[in-house]
């Protein structure tokens, strides 16, 4: 639900100057239906709409194509995600959760990064 907030907000982060780039992460794990649902959006003709189609709870069609949602997936381990979203700075700096367009601004000028 969080990410899907964040995704119908991203017009007002980027008003902000804030930049929103995607790593998947199917929380579910590679093979799972949201892993599924990621490698579509790859996959679309369209990326960012079929995400938009997605985060809205609409379906798209499930094509496949070579894409590196296990590899997002493994990143994400990496970094020792538990929950979603996860909003990593620049800087390298974690915020977890789901934070509006005005506190990550906040955040992100206290880090000296907008």
């Amino acid at each position: 639900g969080y990410c899907r907030l964040l995704h119908s907000e991203r017009e007002e982060y980027f008003a902000r100057g804030i930049e929103i780039r995607y790593l998947a992460f199917p929380r579910a794990g590679v093979g799972s239906a949201a892993y599924d649902d990621m490698v579509a959006t790859w996959c679309a003709d369209d990326p960012r709409d079929a995400m938009t189609l997605l985060k809205e709870g609409k379906s798209i069609p499930h094509e496949t194509c070579q894409n590196p949602i296990s590899d997002h997936y493994e990143l994400g381990k990496q970094f020792g995600i538990q929950g979603t979203p996860l909003i990593v700075l620049s800087n390298g700096k974690k915020v977890n959760g789901y934070v509006s367009a005005d506190v990550l601004a906040d955040i992100l000028q206290e880090e000296g990064l907008l």
